[in-house]
């Protein structure tokens, strides 16, 4: 082998190390990408609570956490979610979904209809309400819808409207406004405790509660009543998002 066809080789040989390194990030990428679980909060206090759920179930996925308390607190300002706020949710999702995301999970019920609504080809939008409004609807019994927020309740409501198809749910509902008072001081105990009595007060034998936000899920223990069912959107929506990333 003369010097120059030796280079040559030597030089080849390192293209294609190259190349093949440059496959297995593309590859490994790709593999992150498949598995990936965003989600969008609008309250760190979310963060450590969704963590678990998902680790109980999955102990390798990884996961990202956006928390975007500003999109909540406008939307509540403004009464309602209006078109900017909307165009602001999807332009987080899909930067989530731009950095590798499969699924993304918005666990904000106000925003959870401008989530789900986001175009992002390759990967999946899911509010975390959902489940637990299909469940609800599923039990074929009056549903007693409570929220701590205006906006929360009215996109409560429709969802489970839209949810339900030709027939149309029995749904009353209650909204805890001094109870979100406390959220907002960071008195979660009393937060929980606030709504547990509101939904103990105004719960009918045989209702299904339906606790539209994320962050009454720890009320539910605290509602003490045999005679309703009482559900709440953490686990469920863990566990559909996970689901989907299985597709």
């Amino acid at each position: 082998m003369t010097k120059h066809s030796g280079e040559t080789l030597v030089r080849s040989v390192a293209a294609s190390a190259r190349s093949f390194t440059a496959l297995c990030a593309r590859l490994g990428q790709g593999r992150l990408r498949a598995r990936m679980l965003a989600f969008l909060h609008t309250a760190a206090v979310h963060v450590p609570h969704f963590t678990r759920l998902v680790r109980e179930l999955d102990a390798a996925v990884p996961i990202v956490h956006s928390v975007r308390e500003d999109l909540l607190a406008q939307a509540i300002a403004d009464g309602r979610v209006t078109d900017s706020t909307r165009q602001q949710t999807q332009a987080e999702v899909k930067r989530l979904a731009h950095d590798g995301a499969r699924v993304v999970l918005c666990t904000c019920s106000s925003l959870g209809d401008a989530a789900e609504a986001t175009d992002c080809p390759g990967s999946r939008v899911l509010r975390v309400d959902r489940p637990m409004a299909e469940r609800a609807l599923s039990l074929s019994r009056p549903i007693l819808a409570v929220a701590t927020t205006p906006t929360a309740l009215s996109s409560a409501v429709t969802l489970l409207s839209s949810a339900s198809g030709l027939a149309a749910p029995v749904v009353r509902e209650l909204l805890c406004s001094a109870a979100w008072e406390r959220f907002q001081a960071g008195d979660e105990a009393g937060y929980s405790t606030a709504l547990a009595q509101q939904v103990s007060a105004h719960a009918l034998p045989g209702d299904v509660i339906l606790l539209a936000q994320a962050s009454m899920a720890p009320a539910a223990a605290l509602i003490r009543r045999a005679d309703v069912e009482v559900l709440t959107s953490p686990s469920l929506g863990v566990q559909r998002a996970l689901s989907l990333l299985g597709e």
